[in-house]
């Protein structure tokens, strides 16, 4: 096999290999072989069919399985050894692509486009000062957390009449256009709070309703919320089904509920802690302010980061393969977007680009590294928070958090955003001691707020 590179600038280069049928001959023929043992057809015993046939059969599957495997493997591996930092994956060249004579392949060319990560320098000189918001923790917003656990630990109780304050168990029916219930179609049971409801009018039509009474409403107008909240809350299905579906359902009322909110006692907080945590009221505030703190200092400390890093940027001159980059956007993205889509859509994907490849040389530039442990002690933290927060007071089995990590850790998603998570903090710690913090206490709705798109 020979690979090759040829330079067209200081940002662009094409990668082309050349595969002979040394390369590849042997292991197509194994494969074959092995194909062969499993192939049955009438007239043969099972392993006896002739590889000629065989060949036939799943030749061209084989060889394009084959040189594929050959040219992923050595690609990389070549760019590894030429040390070669690309801006993203190479984009193979479907122009100069030579049809594969498959009774006679003889040797096998590929070109691939390569965009290569441009030299820049880290521009540090912009705003010297930052204003960090720490999130006051007086017990207006205490109250409104221990609000919530009275409200999520309190009991329904049936009721002929209800308020606002309400609930309804309900069973959701999918509608035709026509307005008819599908059969076979949509439908689900759900309890929700009368407060979800957004929509003025409707909830007017909802109040008087009586168990058995039916009503069509929109779901999305009704609640307010988006598509996937909508879909999986009130519907237990995905957003790509609703997205597909009539939204107006037929709303068949069963139960009518009032809620007895939860006293404030040692069983709540026993439930919210744990048993014996706190000995009384005082006790219980001054320990839950505590745990969430940990929670707002976070939400804090992510607020500042991406205002230092947004200024690094916006300071921070790169130059990019932008051609090359729309062409790559065009063939790689999951939806096929058009070149207009793509101009629009340029700028965001630049933003983001810029920003990985400002934390990779920050990292570099000062030997930051990323162990191991450190990825593990956050997943940890993030599976102690979450059981925390879903089973307060509760001891979780250790063999069920086990099997809730693996879940985790096998979510390549989820790995990402510990790995960014932990990066963050390291680049945030270094970027500290080049610059004047300042903070500033606030409201929780003075934080929300500030931190809402400027129009």
């Amino acid at each position: 096999m020979e690979i090759t590179k040829e330079n067209i600038d200081d940002l662009n280069a094409v990668i082309n290999v050349s595969l002979k049928e040394a390369d590849y001959g042997e292991s197509v023929d194994k494969k074959l072989k092995e194909y062969r043992r499993d192939v049955k057809m009438d007239g043969f015993r099972k392993g006896n069919v002739p590889l000629g046939m065989v060949k036939k059969m799943y030749g061209q599957e084989v060889l394009l399985a084959e040189v594929n495997t050959l040219i992923q493997e050595n690609l990389q591996k070549y760019i590894k050894d030429e040390k070669l930092k690309l801006i993203v994956d190479p984009l193979l060249n479907q122009d100069l692509l030579e049809p594969i004579n498959f009774d006679n392949p003889g040797e096998i060319k590929f070109s691939y486009e390569i965009g290569l990560s441009p030299q820049f320098e880290i521009n540090y000189s912009g705003k010297k000062s930052f204003e960090k918001s720490m999130i006051r923790l007086d017990k207006e917003l205490l109250d409104k957390h221990i609000s919530s656990f009275r409200e999520k630990y309190g009991k329904l109780n049936h009721a002929d009449k209800v308020t606002e304050n309400g609930y309804f168990e309900v069973t959701f029916k999918e509608l035709s256009a026509e307005n008819i219930i599908v059969v076979g179609g949509i439908t689900n049971t759900a309890t929700f709070p009368l407060s979800a409801v957004k929509n003025e009018a409707t909830l007017k039509l909802m109040l008087p309703l009586q168990e058995g009474n039916t009503l069509d409403i929109n779901l999305m107008k009704t609640f307010e919320r988006d598509l996937p909240t909508v879909a999986s809350e009130f519907l237990k299905i995905t957003a790509e089904v609703l997205e597909n579906t009539n939204p107006i359902f037929r709303m068949t009322l069963d139960h009518k509920y009032e809620l007895e909110l939860a006293e404030v006692d040692q069983k709540l907080f026993d439930t919210v802690l744990g048993p014996g945590v706190a000995k009384d009221e005082k006790d219980f505030y001054d320990k839950y302010k505590e745990k969430i703190k940990c929670y707002y200092d976070g939400l804090t400390q992510r607020r500042l980061f991406r205002a230092i890093l947004n200024e690094i940027i916006n300071n921070t001159k790169i130059t990019l393969p932008d051609t090359f980059l729309k062409k790559w956007l065009g063939k790689n993205s999951q939806q096929q977007l058009t070149a207009e889509q793509i101009e629009d859509n340029y700028s965001g994907y630049v933003k983001g680009l810029k920003e990985r490849l400002i934390k990779e040389a920050i990292m570099d530039k000062n030997d930051i590294k990323l162990e191991d442990d450190e990825i593990n002690a956050k997943v940890e933290k993030y599976i102690d928070d979450t059981f925390a927060q879903n089973y307060p007071g509760h001891i979780i089995p250790e063999d069920e958090i086990k099997k809730y990590k693996e879940h985790l850790v096998n979510d390549g998603n989820f790995l990402n955003d510990m790995i960014e998570s932990v990066v963050e903090e390291k680049i945030l710690s270094l970027l500290k001691s080049r610059i004047k913090i300042t903070e500033k206490e606030v409201s929780l709705d003075e934080f929300v707020e500030a931190g809402k798109p400027k129009n």
